[in-house]
Protein backbone atom coordinates (compact mmCIF):
# COMPACT_ATOMS: atom_id res chain seq x y z
CA UNK A 1 0.00 0.00 0.00
CA UNK A 2 1.41 3.54 -0.99
CA UNK A 3 1.44 5.85 1.90
CA UNK A 4 4.19 8.51 0.56
CA UNK A 5 2.90 11.90 1.75
CA UNK A 6 1.06 14.21 -1.31
CA UNK A 7 -0.77 16.82 0.89
CA UNK A 8 1.00 19.52 -0.13
CA UNK A 9 -0.02 18.46 -3.71
CA UNK A 10 -3.64 17.98 -2.89
CA UNK A 11 -4.05 21.37 -0.88
CA UNK A 12 -2.31 23.49 -4.31
CA UNK A 13 -3.94 21.82 -7.06
CA UNK A 14 -6.94 21.05 -5.52
CA UNK A 15 -7.85 24.92 -5.56
CA UNK A 16 -8.12 24.78 -9.46
CA UNK A 17 -11.28 23.13 -9.90
CA UNK A 18 -10.89 22.52 -13.63
CA UNK A 19 -7.12 21.74 -13.35
CA UNK A 20 -7.36 17.48 -12.97
CA UNK A 21 -5.08 16.25 -9.75
CA UNK A 22 -3.23 13.38 -9.45
CA UNK A 23 -0.63 11.48 -7.34
CA UNK A 24 1.68 11.50 -10.13
CA UNK A 25 2.81 12.18 -13.64
CA UNK A 26 2.99 8.84 -14.66
CA UNK A 27 -0.15 7.58 -13.01
CA UNK A 28 -2.73 5.81 -15.70
CA UNK A 29 -5.46 3.78 -15.72
CA UNK A 30 -3.87 0.80 -16.20
CA UNK A 31 -5.24 -1.80 -13.22
CA UNK A 32 -2.74 -4.13 -11.83
CA UNK A 33 -3.34 -7.37 -10.21
CA UNK A 34 -2.18 -7.16 -6.64
CA UNK A 35 0.51 -9.73 -5.79
CA UNK A 36 -0.70 -9.87 -2.53
CA UNK A 37 -4.49 -11.21 -3.03
CA UNK A 38 -5.17 -13.79 -0.78
CA UNK A 39 -7.83 -16.79 -1.59
CA UNK A 40 -11.14 -15.61 -0.47
CA UNK A 41 -10.35 -18.80 2.61
CA UNK A 42 -7.05 -18.69 3.09
CA UNK A 43 -4.77 -15.97 5.17
CA UNK A 44 -2.02 -13.52 4.83
CA UNK A 45 -0.04 -15.94 6.68
CA UNK A 46 -0.17 -18.87 4.49
CA UNK A 47 -1.79 -21.00 8.03
CA UNK A 48 -4.77 -22.93 7.54
CA UNK A 49 -8.05 -21.73 5.56
CA UNK A 50 -9.74 -19.24 7.85
CA UNK A 51 -13.24 -20.57 9.70
CA UNK A 52 -16.60 -20.55 7.49
CA UNK A 53 -18.56 -17.28 8.59
CA UNK A 54 -22.01 -17.72 10.02
CA UNK A 55 -24.98 -17.87 7.81
CA UNK A 56 -26.46 -16.13 5.88
CA UNK A 57 -22.77 -14.19 5.83
CA UNK A 58 -19.97 -15.24 2.70
CA UNK A 59 -16.44 -14.96 2.78
CA UNK A 60 -15.19 -12.45 -0.05
CA UNK A 61 -11.35 -12.74 -0.86
CA UNK A 62 -9.58 -10.72 1.54
CA UNK A 63 -8.21 -7.13 1.03
CA UNK A 64 -4.88 -6.79 0.75
CA UNK A 65 -3.80 -5.23 3.62
CA UNK A 66 -6.26 -4.20 7.20
CA UNK A 67 -7.97 -0.82 6.71
CA UNK A 68 -10.60 0.97 8.11
CA UNK A 69 -11.49 4.75 8.14
CA UNK A 70 -11.69 3.88 4.26
CA UNK A 71 -14.35 4.75 2.03
CA UNK A 72 -16.19 1.88 0.05
CA UNK A 73 -18.83 2.27 -3.33
CA UNK A 74 -20.00 -0.15 -6.30
CA UNK A 75 -20.08 1.31 -9.72
CA UNK A 76 -21.76 -0.13 -12.48
CA UNK A 77 -19.91 0.17 -15.70
CA UNK A 78 -19.88 -1.54 -19.47
CA UNK A 79 -17.03 -3.77 -18.03
CA UNK A 80 -19.67 -4.77 -15.00
CA UNK A 81 -19.93 -3.65 -11.88
CA UNK A 82 -16.90 -2.84 -9.36
CA UNK A 83 -16.76 -2.83 -5.60
CA UNK A 84 -13.86 0.24 -5.36
CA UNK A 85 -12.18 0.88 -1.85
CA UNK A 86 -10.39 4.12 -1.71
CA UNK A 87 -7.70 5.40 1.28
CA UNK A 88 -8.14 4.31 4.83
CA UNK A 89 -6.28 3.91 7.16
CA UNK A 90 -4.43 0.88 9.07
CA UNK A 91 -4.20 0.86 13.24
CA UNK A 92 -2.97 -1.80 15.32
CA UNK A 93 -4.87 -2.68 18.58
CA UNK A 94 -4.29 0.60 20.59
CA UNK A 95 -5.66 2.65 17.35
CA UNK A 96 -2.02 3.72 16.50
CA UNK A 97 -2.11 4.67 13.04
CA UNK A 98 0.98 2.71 11.37
CA UNK A 99 -0.22 4.18 7.44
CA UNK A 100 -2.40 6.21 5.77
CA UNK A 101 -3.20 5.05 2.39
CA UNK A 102 -3.30 6.81 -1.08
CA UNK A 103 -4.52 3.80 -2.89
CA UNK A 104 -7.66 3.05 -4.84
CA UNK A 105 -8.51 -0.77 -5.09
CA UNK A 106 -11.15 -2.47 -6.93
CA UNK A 107 -12.89 -6.21 -7.22
CA UNK A 108 -15.25 -6.94 -10.24
CA UNK A 109 -18.58 -8.32 -8.78
CA UNK A 110 -19.68 -11.42 -10.62
CA UNK A 111 -22.81 -12.46 -12.16
CA UNK A 112 -23.45 -14.61 -8.68
CA UNK A 113 -22.68 -11.59 -6.78
CA UNK A 114 -19.10 -13.03 -5.51
CA UNK A 115 -16.14 -11.06 -5.78
CA UNK A 116 -13.18 -11.33 -7.74
CA UNK A 117 -9.57 -10.34 -6.93
CA UNK A 118 -8.41 -7.13 -5.80
CA UNK A 119 -7.20 -4.80 -8.56
CA UNK A 120 -5.06 -1.75 -7.87
CA UNK A 121 -6.32 1.06 -9.41
CA UNK A 122 -5.07 4.69 -9.69
CA UNK A 123 -4.03 6.23 -6.71
CA UNK A 124 -5.47 9.17 -4.87
CA UNK A 125 -3.86 12.48 -4.98
CA UNK A 126 -2.62 12.04 -1.45
CA UNK A 127 -2.97 9.73 1.10
CA UNK A 128 -6.23 10.02 3.23
CA UNK A 129 -8.73 8.35 5.65
CA UNK A 130 -11.57 9.42 7.67
CA UNK A 131 -13.19 10.98 4.28
CA UNK A 132 -16.67 10.69 3.23
CA UNK A 133 -17.91 9.33 -0.10
CA UNK A 134 -21.22 9.83 -2.28
CA UNK A 135 -21.91 8.36 -5.81
CA UNK A 136 -24.08 9.09 -8.81
CA UNK A 137 -23.69 7.33 -11.70
CA UNK A 138 -20.10 6.73 -12.64
CA UNK A 139 -18.81 9.98 -10.46
CA UNK A 140 -17.18 9.09 -7.17
CA UNK A 141 -17.45 12.30 -4.91
CA UNK A 142 -14.66 12.25 -1.86
CA UNK A 143 -15.22 15.10 0.99
CA UNK A 144 -13.00 15.89 3.84
CA UNK A 145 -11.01 13.62 5.97
CA UNK A 146 -7.32 13.30 6.80
CA UNK A 147 -4.14 13.31 4.99
CA UNK A 148 -0.36 13.40 6.20
CA UNK A 149 1.91 16.58 6.40
CA UNK A 150 5.44 16.63 5.03
CA UNK A 151 6.41 16.48 8.53
CA UNK A 152 4.49 13.27 9.32
CA UNK A 153 1.94 15.04 11.29
CA UNK A 154 -1.86 14.56 10.31
CA UNK A 155 -4.09 17.64 8.95
CA UNK A 156 -7.73 17.52 7.92
CA UNK A 157 -8.37 18.21 4.08
CA UNK A 158 -11.25 21.01 3.15
CA UNK A 159 -11.98 19.62 -0.07
CA UNK A 160 -14.58 17.85 -1.88
CA UNK A 161 -12.78 15.87 -4.79
CA UNK A 162 -14.39 14.62 -7.68
CA UNK A 163 -13.44 11.19 -10.54
CA UNK A 164 -15.20 9.63 -12.80
CA UNK A 165 -15.13 5.80 -13.96
CA UNK A 166 -14.96 4.82 -17.26
CA UNK A 167 -16.25 1.92 -19.54
CA UNK A 168 -13.78 -0.11 -18.26
CA UNK A 169 -14.13 0.40 -15.06
CA UNK A 170 -11.14 2.62 -14.42
CA UNK A 171 -11.07 5.36 -12.52
CA UNK A 172 -10.11 8.52 -13.81
CA UNK A 173 -7.93 11.77 -12.91
CA UNK A 174 -9.00 13.46 -9.67
CA UNK A 175 -10.79 17.04 -9.69
CA UNK A 176 -11.18 19.09 -6.51
CA UNK A 177 -12.86 22.68 -4.95
CA UNK A 178 -11.93 23.66 -1.46
CA UNK A 179 -15.56 23.68 -0.37
CA UNK A 180 -15.87 22.71 3.32
CA UNK A 181 -15.32 25.35 5.81
CA UNK A 182 -15.27 23.04 8.83
CA UNK A 183 -12.95 19.95 9.91
CA UNK A 184 -15.17 16.88 8.27
CA UNK A 185 -13.80 13.78 9.60
CA UNK A 186 -16.56 11.34 10.73
CA UNK A 187 -19.36 13.06 8.37
CA UNK A 188 -21.39 11.60 6.33
CA UNK A 189 -22.44 12.42 2.58
CA UNK A 190 -25.48 12.08 -0.08
CA UNK A 191 -26.05 12.95 -3.47
CA UNK A 192 -29.69 14.15 -4.06
CA UNK A 193 -30.65 15.29 -7.61
CA UNK A 194 -28.31 17.52 -8.68
CA UNK A 195 -27.16 18.31 -4.89
CA UNK A 196 -24.35 16.41 -3.18
CA UNK A 197 -24.93 16.84 1.07
CA UNK A 198 -22.43 17.15 3.09
CA UNK A 199 -23.96 16.71 7.04
CA UNK A 200 -21.94 16.99 10.42
CA UNK A 201 -18.55 15.35 11.49
CA UNK A 202 -15.71 17.01 13.71
CA UNK A 203 -12.25 17.01 14.30
CA UNK A 204 -12.13 13.88 16.27
CA UNK A 205 -14.65 12.12 19.09
CA UNK A 206 -14.33 15.27 21.46
CA UNK A 207 -14.94 17.63 18.58
CA UNK A 208 -18.12 17.72 16.45
CA UNK A 209 -20.12 20.23 14.77
CA UNK A 210 -23.69 21.25 13.04
CA UNK A 211 -22.43 22.30 10.18
CA UNK A 212 -24.71 21.18 6.57
CA UNK A 213 -23.39 22.25 3.27
CA UNK A 214 -24.38 21.38 -0.11
CA UNK A 215 -23.32 21.39 -3.66
CA UNK A 216 -24.16 20.89 -7.44
CA UNK A 217 -23.26 17.75 -9.18
CA UNK A 218 -23.81 17.75 -12.36
CA UNK A 219 -22.42 16.69 -15.72
CA UNK A 220 -18.87 15.85 -14.61
CA UNK A 221 -18.69 18.70 -12.71
CA UNK A 222 -19.02 20.30 -9.02
CA UNK A 223 -19.53 23.91 -8.21
CA UNK A 224 -22.13 26.22 -6.78
CA UNK A 225 -21.37 25.44 -2.58
CA UNK A 226 -24.03 26.74 -0.21
CA UNK A 227 -24.31 26.19 3.69
CA UNK A 228 -27.76 24.59 4.19
CA UNK A 229 -29.66 24.97 7.47
CA UNK A 230 -27.91 23.58 9.93
CA UNK A 231 -28.38 20.42 12.55
CA UNK A 232 -30.21 21.41 15.78
CA UNK A 233 -27.04 19.77 17.92
CA UNK A 234 -23.61 18.42 17.17
CA UNK A 235 -23.55 15.48 15.25
CA UNK A 236 -20.69 12.86 14.28
CA UNK A 237 -19.87 9.07 13.31
CA UNK A 238 -23.63 9.32 12.37
CA UNK A 239 -25.98 7.84 9.66
CA UNK A 240 -27.44 9.75 6.95
CA UNK A 241 -30.12 8.54 4.58
CA UNK A 242 -31.89 10.14 1.45
CA UNK A 243 -35.96 9.05 1.60
CA UNK A 244 -38.98 10.34 0.40
CA UNK A 245 -37.84 13.70 -0.01
CA UNK A 246 -35.89 13.92 3.16
CA UNK A 247 -32.34 13.27 4.90
CA UNK A 248 -32.69 11.81 7.85
CA UNK A 249 -29.61 11.45 10.27
CA UNK A 250 -29.68 8.94 13.06
CA UNK A 251 -26.93 7.81 15.72
CA UNK A 252 -23.12 8.70 16.10
CA UNK A 253 -22.31 11.12 18.47
CA UNK A 254 -24.09 14.23 19.86
CA UNK A 255 -21.57 16.60 20.94
CA UNK A 256 -18.04 15.36 23.33
CA UNK A 257 -18.94 12.09 22.87
CA UNK A 258 -22.18 11.54 24.00
CA UNK A 259 -24.23 9.17 22.38
CA UNK A 260 -26.57 10.38 19.57
CA UNK A 261 -30.31 9.07 20.42
CA UNK A 262 -32.38 11.38 18.30
CA UNK A 263 -33.63 10.76 14.63
CA UNK A 264 -34.03 14.31 12.62
CA UNK A 265 -34.97 14.65 9.19
CA UNK A 266 -35.04 18.02 7.22
CA UNK A 267 -37.14 17.88 3.31
CA UNK A 268 -35.59 18.72 0.47
CA UNK A 269 -37.45 21.64 -1.04
CA UNK A 270 -37.42 23.64 -4.07
CA UNK A 271 -33.58 23.98 -5.90
CA UNK A 272 -32.03 20.98 -3.27
CA UNK A 273 -32.72 23.62 -0.37
CA UNK A 274 -33.26 21.96 2.70
CA UNK A 275 -35.89 22.87 5.01
CA UNK A 276 -36.33 23.14 8.98
CA UNK A 277 -34.83 20.02 10.48
CA UNK A 278 -37.29 17.75 13.19
CA UNK A 279 -37.18 15.03 15.39
CA UNK A 280 -39.01 11.67 13.93
CA UNK A 281 -37.78 9.16 16.56
CA UNK A 282 -34.97 8.39 19.30
CA UNK A 283 -32.76 5.44 19.54
CA UNK A 284 -32.47 3.65 22.96
CA UNK A 285 -28.74 2.26 21.87
CA UNK A 286 -27.72 4.43 19.12
CA UNK A 287 -24.31 2.97 17.44
CA UNK A 288 -21.69 5.05 16.21
CA UNK A 289 -19.55 4.97 13.06
CA UNK A 290 -22.69 1.94 12.02
CA UNK A 291 -23.46 2.04 8.34
CA UNK A 292 -26.66 2.52 6.49
CA UNK A 293 -28.77 0.93 4.01
CA UNK A 294 -31.58 2.92 2.69
CA UNK A 295 -34.72 0.24 1.80
CA UNK A 296 -38.22 1.06 0.74
CA UNK A 297 -40.01 1.63 3.96
CA UNK A 298 -37.05 1.64 6.63
CA UNK A 299 -33.26 1.59 7.08
CA UNK A 300 -30.84 -1.21 7.86
CA UNK A 301 -28.13 0.25 10.77
CA UNK A 302 -24.87 -2.57 10.23
CA UNK A 303 -22.72 -2.85 12.56
CA UNK A 304 -20.48 -0.04 14.26
CA UNK A 305 -19.58 0.44 17.98
CA UNK A 306 -21.87 0.69 21.01
CA UNK A 307 -20.52 2.08 24.18
CA UNK A 308 -16.72 1.35 24.36
CA UNK A 309 -16.67 -1.40 21.74
CA UNK A 310 -17.43 -2.71 18.18
CA UNK A 311 -21.00 -4.34 17.47
CA UNK A 312 -22.18 -6.84 15.35
CA UNK A 313 -26.15 -5.79 15.43
CA UNK A 314 -28.13 -5.02 12.78
CA UNK A 315 -31.16 -3.06 13.06
CA UNK A 316 -34.00 -1.99 11.38
CA UNK A 317 -35.47 1.28 11.78
CA UNK A 318 -39.43 1.32 9.73
CA UNK A 319 -40.69 4.41 8.56
CA UNK A 320 -44.43 4.97 9.52
CA UNK A 321 -46.66 6.83 6.88
CA UNK A 322 -45.85 10.12 8.46
CA UNK A 323 -41.87 9.17 7.65
CA UNK A 324 -41.20 8.87 11.64
CA UNK A 325 -39.25 6.17 12.82
CA UNK A 326 -40.87 3.18 14.48
CA UNK A 327 -39.22 0.76 16.90
CA UNK A 328 -35.80 -1.17 16.18
CA UNK A 329 -36.26 -4.49 15.08
CA UNK A 330 -33.10 -6.82 15.60
CA UNK A 331 -32.01 -8.56 12.12
CA UNK A 332 -29.35 -11.55 11.01
CA UNK A 333 -26.00 -9.91 12.83
CA UNK A 334 -22.34 -9.87 11.34
CA UNK A 335 -20.48 -12.63 11.89
CA UNK A 336 -18.56 -10.92 14.68
CA UNK A 337 -18.46 -7.13 15.62
CA UNK A 338 -16.81 -4.67 13.96
CA UNK A 339 -16.74 -0.81 13.61
CA UNK A 340 -14.96 2.11 11.73
CA UNK A 341 -16.38 0.59 8.32
CA UNK A 342 -19.18 3.60 7.41
CA UNK A 343 -20.41 1.89 3.88
CA UNK A 344 -21.46 -1.09 3.41
CA UNK A 345 -22.66 -0.74 -0.75
CA UNK A 346 -25.54 -3.20 -1.99
CA UNK A 347 -25.84 -3.88 -5.71
CA UNK A 348 -28.10 -6.66 -6.64
CA UNK A 349 -29.50 -7.51 -3.55
CA UNK A 350 -26.39 -8.42 -1.92
CA UNK A 351 -24.57 -5.81 0.43
CA UNK A 352 -20.89 -6.21 1.13
CA UNK A 353 -18.70 -5.61 3.95
CA UNK A 354 -15.05 -4.75 3.57
CA UNK A 355 -11.80 -4.07 6.47
CA UNK A 356 -13.00 -1.67 9.59
CA UNK A 357 -12.28 -2.57 13.34
CA UNK A 358 -12.84 -5.72 14.94
CA UNK A 359 -12.08 -6.33 19.03
CA UNK A 360 -8.16 -7.52 19.54
CA UNK A 361 -7.16 -8.33 22.67
CA UNK A 362 -8.07 -4.97 25.08
CA UNK A 363 -7.94 -3.01 21.70
CA UNK A 364 -9.52 -2.66 18.19
CA UNK A 365 -7.26 -3.46 15.44
CA UNK A 366 -7.46 -2.96 11.44
CA UNK A 367 -8.93 -6.20 9.28
CA UNK A 368 -8.86 -7.18 6.24
CA UNK A 369 -12.02 -9.58 6.56
CA UNK A 370 -14.33 -9.15 3.15
CA UNK A 371 -17.53 -10.88 3.10
CA UNK A 372 -21.52 -10.52 1.77
CA UNK A 373 -24.67 -11.63 1.98
CA UNK A 374 -27.94 -11.06 0.44
CA UNK A 375 -29.93 -8.30 1.97
CA UNK A 376 -32.74 -10.78 1.97
CA UNK A 377 -31.15 -13.01 4.06
CA UNK A 378 -30.62 -10.11 6.59
CA UNK A 379 -33.92 -9.19 6.75
CA UNK A 380 -34.72 -12.78 8.85
CA UNK A 381 -33.65 -12.74 12.29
Amino acid sequence: MRTSSLAVLLLVACSTPSTPIDASSDASSHVEPDASQPDASQPDDGGPPLPALRAPWRREPSFPTGVDHHATAIVESAAGAYLYVLGGMTADSSGRPLAIHDTIHRARIGDDGALGAWELERALPAPLAFHVIATTESTIVLAGGVSTRDDGSLGWIPFVMWSSVDDEGHVGPWQGLEAIATATLHGAAAIVGERLYLVGGGAGAASSHTAVRSLRVAGGVIDDARDETALPAERSHHVLVAHDGHLYVAAGFAGPPAPATSVVRAAIGEGGVLGAWEDVGALAEPAWTASAIEREDAVMMVGGGIGGGPTDRIVRLPFDATGHVGAIEELAPLPYPRAHVHQTPAFGGRVYSVGGRRAEGLGQASSSDVYSATLDALASP
